[in-house]
């Protein structure tokens, strides 16, 4: 005898399974959406780029960022996200991990506490001076020029 319920050995199961409207399944839940955010950048507890937020709260001090918040009340975070967008504007995402670490660990040490020069980092990572977003430096650390 075929599996499922025969009319004749249980036909009031029988009817209810004829009677009884049939849901469609429920189709799986999708997947979590990541965070809209910067190529680069990802949220805390890992993922490909936690090493600019993991570097920033080693190399840059809070007396350092509460200085700039003072001149352009940028919070330390807002000031993390302008330095890693001049940052990645300089075209570093072509190296690989460990030299992506090291040249962001250096332009920290050369673009926001003042233990390098400029000059350094430039000329370790063989980048022209001239396609540096200047402006946008100036604006990140409160140095812009005032007017009146």
């Amino acid at each position: 005898m075929p599996r499922g319920v025969s009319f004749f050995r249980h036909p009031i199961r029988w009817l209810e399974d004829k009677l009884t409207p049939r849901r469609p399944p429920k189709p799986p839940p999708e997947p979590p959406r990541p965070p809209p955010g910067r190529p680069g950048l990802a949220p805390p507890g890992g993922g490909p780029g936690d090493f600019y937020r993991r570097i920033w709260d080693t190399e840059v001090s809070r007396s350092e960022t509460r200085e700039v918040r003072h001149r352009t009340g940028y919070s330390r975070n807002e000031q993390l996200q302008l330095h890693t967008e001049l940052f990645l504007s300089t075209g570093m995402t072509e190296l690989d991990r460990d030299e992506q670490e090291q040249a962001w660990q250096d332009y920290l040490d050369s673009f926001v506490t003042g233990r390098s020069t400029h000059a350094d980092w430039f000329n370790e990572w063989g980048l022209d001076p001239r396609d540096f977003d200047w402006q946008a430096w100036r604006h990140a650390l409160g140095y812009e020029r005032r007017r009146g």
